[in-house]
């Protein structure tokens, strides 16, 4: 049977494929074993305080619903971000995404742990008052954070993924493999909706 490939590619003759790129000592599949892993950490990191947005959030109008919109931010951030990145992508390296989205990531969850702490070291009844008065305020940061970390992560997902496919097929079932290891769902024992988004699957 006569290949397929001089159909694809509109010529009489396939194109020579180049050969994949070498990983001495399996570098290259540990990373992406990790990332595996570690690609759901966004999402986990955002989701699991509920006990923390209970009190911070307890003097806002959001006290009751803050659960449900930063489900519906990151996952609808998500999906418009894998959208737009399909005409985009091409600009830049997939190296250049993948460490962009990873320090955006880094400088969310910076910012979002200072923003935590910084209440800790005044008095209790300042604490008090700080928590009543800037509710609102925090839950707007929040989102706005998530919003952030969920564009990131599309973005990331995206070129890992693509970086996969520069491999041979034993690297891509590493990285889908690890997105669905126990270690990836540390929501299995949580409380409420915990659903994963969809289009990090």
């Amino acid at each position: 049977m006569e290949s397929p490939l001089p159909l694809l590619f509109g010529s009489a003759e396939a194109p020579e494929l180049a050969p994949p790129p070498r990983d001495p000592y399996n570098r290259v599949l540990l990373s992406l074993g990790l990332q595996g892993v570690g690609a759901l950490f966004a999402w986990n990191a955002i989701i699991t305080p509920t006990n923390y947005y209970e009190l911070r959030f307890a003097d806002s109008p959001f006290r009751d619903s803050f659960e449900s919109l930063l489900s519906v931010t990151f996952t609808g951030v998500g999906l418009l971000s894998i959208a737009a990145l399909q005409t985009v992508q091409h600009l830049f390296s997939l190296r250049a995404g993948i460490i962009g989205a990873l320090a955006a990531q880094l400088t969310v969850f910076a910012l979002l742990s200072l923003y935590t702490l910084l209440p800790v070291f005044q008095s209790d009844e300042g604490l008090r008052t700080q928590i009543s008065q800037g509710a609102t305020a925090s839950f707007y940061v929040t989102v706005v954070c998530t919003a952030v970390a969920a564009a990131a992560q599309a973005l990331l997902t995206s070129s890992v993924v693509a970086y996969t496919s520069v491999f041979p097929p034993a690297y891509t079932k590493v990285y889908r493999g690890a997105t669905t290891h126990p270690c990836a769902d540390s929501q299995s024992h949580a409380p409420g909706f915990r659903e994963y988004p969809q289009f990090l699957l």
